[in-house]
């Protein structure tokens, strides 16, 4: 295996084993100048390959002594453990991955090319040029080189190759130096004789017929599109049509903003050729007719540019473009605007490049750029997303109020797939790490460089995107020309809590409630061929959070209905969320050929979330009668409850208070390959985030939550009703003596709880992209196919203990000493304990609090049951085709096959097995009939009988199901600026995680063998539920401006089925089978989860963007946007549609000009449907009313490059709300919570050099 592995080094780098270099190593490094660069002229290992690169790129990094001859020795191998093997295709896929890089790699004695710019002309000073554009010295003499005239030389060579190219027909020759490596010139006699034609290839002898796999036909491909002869068979034209062509490449740069562009189109006058660029800004037209040609250059809001080449058949050309904006910068491509109006100018920029994305994508789907919008709150993705087309957006007070997650065009957040870079990214998702939905609290802005929203997939993009994609573009070090640092320095803050020193918070902490951020990312083009962007941030923010919850009841025996309910209780909560953010990531680009590039990136980011919270809830109870003889009866009305005596309670302190750390790391590798015939892309992505909740093992240490009630009975009373309860809340003793809730002497604490969590989330994908340009037709052409693997592992584990206080009942030691409720007048003076220092009290004294064995064995219970692992592996492969059979008519169409493999485990809960059973299954029984306890199972109630009726991951589910995902993307040119689409795609939405990780329980029905009854019954969930499927039709007809403006209107229908539903059925052998069950459950009943039932969704979206320069002068500095989604669904189908939300809206507007830049946003949220509530008859249900917010930001310029800063998010403080409501709920119940976060605000200063 190893000679045969260096046979293959060797053969590919040309090397071979001599006295002073082994056969198992050969690498021999020559160093030219200690200065500049080193120089390989032996073969080495690509580890070697990658360090020769970096020196060459960074000459100021390291300095090396002169040394010839230097022999690398090989070291032993390092004895690494065993890991656990990886299933068998994602090897295969690697493999494939790397078979592809190490293809791609040029020769190890291949110099590095550099871009060259000469003109013809006297030697003397072209000479001189060529050594400042090869970065070498060449040695010779004015006097040998006096009177020669050399060749132009345009386009990417060694320098070599330059010189040779440069020096052609004259007398003058190139000479290296053996021992340096040193170019020399000098003259000879006579001119140098037109080069020979090369000797045909030698003719191998025929090889036996190999059995060829999916693998090696797809390796074949990718080494194919990687050689470089391989443009000589690219097209099956003749070798005269060849020879009568040439190809052109260069790179397109806003000259205003020095950024290259992506998606720039790029066309040959007169023909049917047309490329666009890459995200680098390259451009490559493979095979152009030889002779005179226009070339013509465009992007949405820049002047188009044609410039005429003559191109020599045979001989490449290289031409760049500037473009410009003759209205923006003025007339001739220079730039006339001051420094301040050309910063100014990138928010345009901003604008174009998502309109420009959107124009040229060949399906439907929405782009912005990141800087589009300004900043957005502590730098949340999801803030960034909601102003968008057909997004909606939910918030969550544990995260300040800002966006946790996103759904788009209505339907729940757990059908919306998240991506960076195309690669799903590993996230802990909400609190119980069992659903799919994704937490943009974890993911920032400052590596972003747009973001793609994707509402009907191609083949080429995953599948499972029922309701749509959102997928950010990170940034490249290629996207620039320059080098550029942006940096930001700021102080976060909420309206609720501007304090400039220390104030306490729950736990008797004294912390800041105004606290730092910095955000930075810097952008290095080391080269053409190589450049890294590091991104950094590190983001604090205090947010004291209030809530006020109402229950009203419609029971029946008190009286009430749905048309009369009333208030039965309030529940308060106020106290401190403290976040903080935490992120780092490095991406380098290096171009290892021409037309590859390949990319390396790793990134780590942590979210802390603090949540220290008070509660209490004051209950008046839904009890008519009073508790004592003579006492009052339960009474009410719209404005007030007088509860019965002896019914009421208040309860202090069960809300949760925690710490909640998420982690997230994450690296890809990627190759892309493209010579304007073939496109490589592969890449491979891995990425782990750790999430958890913590308590007693926080810091500082704490319960989760405590009981702690009120010592003697009392009627709570209610009257005064306001917007978020009762003005008044009142309570008496069984005497009708008003007592205080603010005495702790009227308290008493039972039971203390900690409940940690731990969950992980993990991804390891690949994935290969072959696309190949056709020119066997009269009309463009091309071909893609492509294939992927990814393998998703979630871990969930639950811990929970519940304690009995002990300790003495007067509680003042336990109570805050300088925390206080500070804005709701109702409870300012409320004696509310701490969690915090309760712990600390039983860490001193571990008699404060105590576990009964009852209490053990439900600790034990609860971690058993929710012990939960999941893998889930997806294969994928697709093809398609794009045609353009008209000039106004492209068509993209192919098909996607996915194959899904879930294997779970879950808990098992049997509670016969505490039974001795007979060989053939039946129970053994004493004398008496009596069926006899094992031994091993302890007491009742024990903990050995515990472990043996629950199984910790002992049922274990997997199932397979493969499905075809066709779609259909056309595109039709109306005129130059009106695009009319047409889309249809399948789709569909993967199940939760805890509808398919197993959790059985078997309970046995038929005691004494009576066969007239059912043998038992087994709850379970189904690990086989097939995913919701729909039918994606979408029409659109999009006018382009000519000043960089959309106006945009589309229609769509989804029609959805697959949903799920609960089923109970007496088992059948199929049954059994598909659940993992044994045969002798054979006619028992199952209660578990199936598919079923449809649904239709048809909507309407619109989305205008446009500068307001066309009503003058002044209207040049704004530019507006409004963007808008109407949705109806059909079906009987609510209960499942969790998230719904039937209408959003946006608008908002941008004012920039010279020093001022003020940025206005309002969202728009139509009533979002929650869940059903059947207490409230046929039609009653949950929701989260409409609400309005608006985002505004202040800039003020100081210096082009230095601004100040202000942004406020929910400038009007508008609260977060619930309703519940049915066809008779009055008004006045129909509100039920207020959370109030107040408004975030942001102040700082920011920059660039």
């Amino acid at each position: 295996m190893w000679r045969v592995l260096c046979a293959c080094l060797r053969a590919r780098w040309g090397c071979a084993p001599s006295a002073r270099r082994p056969a198992k190593l050969c690498c021999v490094v020559r160093v030219e100048r200690a200065d500049f660069s080193v120089a390989a002229s032996v073969s080495e290992w690509p580890l070697v390959r990658l360090a020769k690169l970096f020196f060459s790129v960074n000459p100021k990094l390291i300095r090396l002594r002169r040394q010839r001859d230097v022999v690398a020795r090989s070291m032993p191998p390092t004895q690494v453990p065993p890991r656990p093997c990886r299933p068998a295709r994602l090897g295969r896929w690697l493999a494939l991955l790397c078979a592809l890089l190490w293809a791609a790699l040029p020769a190890a004695e291949d110099p590095v090319r550099r871009r060259f710019d000469i003109p013809a002309g006297a030697a003397v000073v072209t000479l001189k040029r060529a050594a400042q554009q090869a970065g070498l010295e060449i040695v010779y003499s004015s006097a040998v080189v006096e009177g020669f005239q050399t060749q132009p030389v345009v386009g990417e060579f060694t320098p070599r190759e330059a010189l040779e190219r440069m020096v052609a027909h004259t007398a003058l020759r190139i000479f290296t130096d053996p021992q340096t490596g040193a170019l020399s010139i000098l003259r000879t006699s006579e001119p140098e004789p037109p080069p020979p034609p090369p000797p045909p290839p030698p003719q191998e002898p025929p090889r036996p017929m190999k059995p060829k796999t999916l693998i090696t036909v797809l390796s074949g491909w990718l080494a194919l599109a990687s050689s470089p002869a391989q443009s000589a068979h690219a097209a099956a034209g003749s070798t005269s049509t060849a020879q009568a062509s040439a190809s052109i490449s260069g790179r397109v740069q806003n000259v205003g903003t020095g950024q290259f562009l992506n998606n720039a189109r790029v066309t040959v006058r007169g023909t049917g050729l047309e490329v666009f660029t890459d995200q680098t800004g390259v451009y490559r037209l493979p095979q152009v007719p030889a002779g005179k040609v226009v070339l013509e250059v465009f992007y949405t809001g820049l002047d188009t540019k044609s410039i005429p080449l003559d191109l020599v058949a045979g001989q490449p050309a290289v031409k760049d473009f500037d473009l410009t904006s003759a209205t923006r910068y003025g007339e001739g491509g220079v730039l006339k605007l001051d420094a301040f109006t050309v910063a100014t100018e990138r928010d345009t920029d901003a604008h174009s490049i998502a309109i420009n994305e959107q124009r040229f994508a060949p399906n439907l789907k929405n782009v912005v750029s990141a800087d589009a919008f300004g900043d957005v709150t502590d730098g949340n993705v999801g803030e960034f997303l909601k102003f968008l087309p057909g997004i909606s957006s939910a918030t969550d007070s544990d995260s300040a109020g800002t966006v946790t997650t996103v759904s788009i065009r209505g339907f729940g957040d757990n059908t919306t797939r998240v991506s960076s870079d195309g690669a799903q990214i590993a996230n802990t998702g909400g609190n119980n790490g069992t659903g799919r939905e994704f937490y943009f609290s974890q993911l920032t802005t400052n590596n972003v460089a747009r973001v793609e929203v994707t509402k009907s997939p191609t083949p080429a993009n995953p599948a499972d995107t029922l309701s749509g994609s959102v997928n950010v573009v990170s940034k490249s070090a290629f996207e620039r020309k320059e080098a550029e640092f942006n940096y930001s320095l700021s102080l976060s803050a909420s309206s609720r809590s501007l304090h400039l020193s220390r104030q306490p918070v729950a736990g008797d902490r004294m912390i800041y409630n105004i606290l730092p951020g910095v955000t930075f990312d810097y952008t290095l083009p080391v080269n053409r061929s190589f450049g890294i962007v590091v991104t950094g941030q590190s983001m604090d923010r205090y947010v004291d959070s209030m809530a006020n919850t109402r229950t009203y009841s419609t029971a029946a025996a008190a009286g009430a209905s749905n048309r009369n309910p009333f208030l039965q209780d309030i529940r308060f909560n106020e106290g401190p969320r403290l976040s903080n953010r935490r992120s780092l990531g490095i991406r380098a680009d290096w171009r290892v050929m021409t037309n590859a590039v390949l990319t390396f990136g790793v990134q780590t980011s942590s979210y802390l979330n603090e949540r220290s919270t008070v509660n209490t809830v004051i209950n008046a109870s839904a009890t008519a009668t009073p508790a004592v003889a003579g006492g009052k009866p339960l009474t009410f009305g719209p404005d007030f409850t007088s509860g019965a005596t002896g019914r009421g309670s208040l309860t202090m302190l069960s809300a949760a208070d925690f710490q909640m750390p998420n982690r997230t790391q994450a690296g890809n590798l990627q190759y892309r390959f493209d010579n304007g015939h073939w496109m490589v892309d592969a890449r491979a992505d891995y990425s782990r985030a750790i999430g958890a909740y913590r308590d007693s093992n926080a810091s500082p240490p704490r319960f989760r939550n405590m009981n702690v009630t009120f010592a003697v009975p009392i009627r709570v009373e209610f009257r005064d009703m306001g917007g978020v309860g009762p003005r008044s809340i009142r309570l008496f003793d069984n005497n009708e003596r008003e007592v205080s809730m603010f005495d702790i002497g009227n308290y008493r604490l039972s039971t203390a709880t900690q409940n940690n969590r731990d969950y992980s989330d993990e991804f390891a994908s690949a994935k290969f992209d072959v696309r190949r340009r056709l020119q066997l037709f009269a009309f463009p052409v091309a071909v893609q196919a492509g294939g992927s693997t990814r393998t998703q592992t979630r871990d969930v584990r639950h811990y929970q203990r519940v304690w009995n206080y002990n300790g003495p009942a007067d509680l003042t030691y336990l109570t805050h000493t300088r925390f206080g409720t500070k804005d709701d007048a109702r409870f300012r003076d409320f004696p509310w304990l701490s969690v915090a220092k309760a712990w600390s009290a039983f860490e001193a004294d571990p008699r404060l609090f105590t576990q009964t064995p009852a209490q053990v064995v439900a600790s034990k219970s609860l971690e058993l049951t929710n012990s939960q692992y999941l893998e889930e592996s997806v294969d994928a492969f697709y093809a398609q085709a794009e045609i353009q059979p008209f000039k106004r008519l492209s068509v993209l169409a192919g098909v996607r096959r996915e194959e899904t493999t879930v294997d779970a485990l879950g808990p098992l809960i049997d509670p016969t097995a505490v039974w001795v059973r007979t060989a053939d299954g039946s129970y053994a029984r004493s004398a008496n009939g009596a069926r006899i306890r094992k031994s091993e199972a302890g007491a009742v109630g024990s903990l050995e009988e515990l472990l043996l009726v629950r199984k910790e991951r002992g049922f274990r589910g997997n199932r397979n199901y493969t499905g075809y995902y066709p779609s259909v993307h056309a595109t039709y040119t109306i005129g130059q600026n009106l695009i009319a689409r047409a889309s249809f795609a399948e789709t569909y939405g993967r199940p939760d995680f805890n509808e398919i990780i197993p959790n059985t329980t078997i309970n046995e029905l038929d005691a004494n063998n009576d066969p007239n009854l059912l043998d038992g019954r087994i709850s379970i969930r189904n690990p086989g539920l097939k995913p919701w499927s729909a039918k994606n039709y979408d029409v659109s007809l999009e006018y382009y401006t000519s000043q960089g403006g959309l106006f945009s209107i589309g229609v769509f229908r989804k029609n959805v089925d697959g949903f799920f539903f609960d089923s109970t059925r007496l088992a059948t052998a199929q049954d059994l089978g598909e659940l993992g069950l044994d045969p002798q459950y054979l006619g028992w009943e199952i209660v578990t989860r199936a598919n079923g039932g449809a649904s239709r969704t048809d909507g309407i979206e619109f989305n205008l963007q446009h500068s307001l320069q066309a009503l003058g002068a002044w209207g040049r500095p704004f530019h507006a946007f409004v963007n808008g989604t109407k949705l109806k669904l059909y079906g009987e189908q609510r209960a499942n549609f969790a998230g719904f939300t039937p209408e959003s809206l946006n608008w908002g507007i941008n004012f920039n000009h010279r020093r001022f830049k003020v940025v206005a946003r309002w969202n728009y949220v139509g009533e979002r449907f929650r869940a059903l509530v059947a207490a409230l008859g046929p039609n009653g249900a949950q929701y989260n009313p409409r609400r309005t917010t608006m985002d505004l930001n202040l800039d003020f310029r100081l210096r082009p490059r230095l601004s100040v800063f202000a942004n406020f998010n929910n400038v009007f403080g508008a609260t977060d709300a619930l309703v519940r409501y049915g066809d008779d709920t009055p008004a006045y119940a129909r509100r039920t919570q207020d959370i109030d976060s107040g408004t975030l605000l942001t102040v700082g200063v920011k920059g660039s050099f």
